[in-house]
C-alpha cells in the first residue's frame, strides 16, 4: 500500500513509494548475501542448488517489478483522474544516479516508466503533456503569474513562494512555486 496524504487547504497531495518495495529489496538483499556461495566457478556447470537458487531470485526481482509497476499504474491513473494538462520537467538521472547517498532511492522510483505512463494515458485521454528543460527555474517561477525570482538560493526553496510579490503588479501576491505552462 503506498502512503497518500489527504491534501489540506492548499489542495497538495503526497504520494510516495509503497514501503514493501524497501522491504522487498532488503530480503532480496539478505538472500544473495546468504546464497553467496551457490553460484559455483567459472566454466562450471550450475549445481541443481545454484539453479533452484536463480529460480528464487528471479521470483524476487519479478515480485519488486510488479510491486513498483502496480504504483505507477495507479498513481498515473489517479492523476489522469484529475489532471488533463502536464508539465513534466526533465531530469539529469545519470547525474543524480553518481551520488552514492541518493542512487538506490531514485533507482527503486522508475521515472522513465512514470513518465511513459503518464504520457501515455494522458494523451489517450485527450489531454497534453509538456516536456520543461532540465535548467528551466521551474522551482524559482510562480505558477499564478508567472513571475521568475532570479534571487531565490537553493536553500529558500520550499515550494512556497507567497511571501514574493511581482514587481509589475505589486498588488499582486503569489502562490505555490510550482510550474505552470497554460496560460489561457
Amino acid at each position: 500500500m503506498c502512503k497518500y496524504s489527504k491534501p489540506k487547504k492548499g489542495g497538495n497531495e503526497i504520494l510516495s513509494l509503497p514501503d514493501s518495495i524497501k522491504l522487498e529489496q532488503l530480503n532480496l538483499a539478505k538472500f544473495q548475501w546468504r546464497n553467496r556461495m551457490e553460484l559455483g566457478g567459472k566454466g562450471k556447470p550450475p549445481s541443481k542448488n545454484a539453479i533452484k537458487y536463480y529460480k528464487k531470485l528471479a521470483k524476487y526481482h519479478g515480485r519488486i517489478a510488479n510491486v513498483r509497476r502496480d504504483f505507477i499504474e495507479k498513481t498515473t491513473t489517479l492523476l489522469v483522474g484529475k489532471v488533463k494538462h502536464v508539465c513534466l520537467e526533465s531530469l539529469n538521472v545519470k547525474g543524480m544516479m553518481k551520488n552514492g547517498k541518493l542512487a538506490a532511492s531514485i533507482a527503486r522510483q522508475g521515472f522513465y516508466q512514470f513518465r511513459q505512463r503518464l504520457t501515455t494515458k494522458i494523451v489517450s485521454s485527450g489531454g497534453t503533456v509538456v516536456l520543461a528543460d532540465q535548467w528551466f527555474p521551474s522551482s524559482k517561477t510562480c505558477h499564478s503569474c508567472g513571475y521568475i525570482h532570479q534571487e531565490l538560493k537553493l536553500k529558500d526553496r520550499t515550494g512556497e513562494l507567497s511571501s514574493l510579490r511581482n514587481e509589475n503588479r505589486p498588488g499582486l501576491k503569489c502562490g505555490t512555486g510550482v510550474i505552470s505552462v497554460w496560460r489561457n
